[in-house]
């Protein structure tokens, strides 16, 4: 299966954007941020909207956050994905 995974640390109107396009049922959002109000924020809006979304432990830098999108990719059942930032 092939899936956009979408990596958000802190803008939920950039979040809700990609939405004009994407559909949820299409799409994992990888939530890895430094802001806990965000975080609740963003998770939130994704259990509103049906999304499928995960929580990852962020240390603040571009990598770790890219890293947690391949990890939970890895561990999904889909064979292809997008990563969208």
């Amino acid at each position: 299966m092939f899936k956009y995974y979408i990596l958000t640390s802190g803008s939920l109107n950039c979040l809700t954007r990609h939405f004009n396009v994407l559909k949820p049922n299409e799409t994992v959002v990888v939530i890895n941020t430094t802001d806990k109000e965000y975080e609740t924020r963003a998770s939130e809006w994704c259990k509103k909207n049906s999304i499928e979304h995960y929580i990852t432990k962020s240390d603040g830098t571009p990598a770790t956050g890219k890293n947690s999108v391949m990890d939970v990719f890895l561990e999904s059942d889909n064979e292809y994905m997008v990563q969208i930032d």
